[in-house]
């Protein structure tokens, strides 16, 4: 990464603080270049592929322990395993609840059509919830109480397929 080799360079990333990319011609030079899609999230097959590594590198570590020392005392184990996990170190950092990312224009793409234009939801707008001094947050973001919104999503992936988010939309 100090080194900048392609693939891994930090300096910058593809999307904006809302995942939106530059200009094609600019985004073309970035694809497969920096380590980061934004500020959140590795970048295609470099990034994902490196958090890949990280984890296999600790579960070969781990298995390679386990080989390594058979003899343990049994009892410390099954208390040392039945202790809570520590807080991520990076507070706040918890691990997320699913696996599908919509933000930016894919959120918005996602949002199913009214059913008549009369019918036009008014109820949501696009907007940053957050405070001028704070990282903006874009959303759609109810402005009546009581508004609801559909989402078409497909949930389903055939196995051993290599999907992004903009293409469940």
């Amino acid at each position: 990464m100090a080194a900048g080799v392609p693939g891994f360079n930090v300096s910058r990333t593809r999307g904006d603080v809302n995942g939106v990319t530059e200009a094609p011609e600019v985004d073309a030079q970035l694809k497969g270049n920096v380590f980061y899609w934004d500020v959140v999230h590795p970048e295609g097959h470099t990034g994902h592929r490196a958090m890949a590594d990280l984890a296999v590198h600790l579960l070969a570590d781990a298995a390679r322990a386990v080989t390594k020392h058979r003899h343990y005392n049994h009892t410390a184990d099954l208390a040392r395993a039945a202790a809570p996990l520590p807080p991520p170190m990076i507070p706040g950092n918890w691990e997320s609840t699913t696996d599908k990312c919509f933000i930016g224009d894919m959120l918005q793409a996602a949002v199913l059509p009214p059913p008549t234009p009369a019918a036009a939801n008014t109820a949501f707008q696009w907007l940053n919830d957050q405070p001028a001094h704070k990282r903006a947050k874009w959303g759609l973001v109810a402005t009546q109480p009581g508004a609801s919104i559909d989402f078409k999503i497909d949930t389903t992936t055939p196995a051993k397929s290599n999907v992004e988010a903009a293409e469940l939309q």
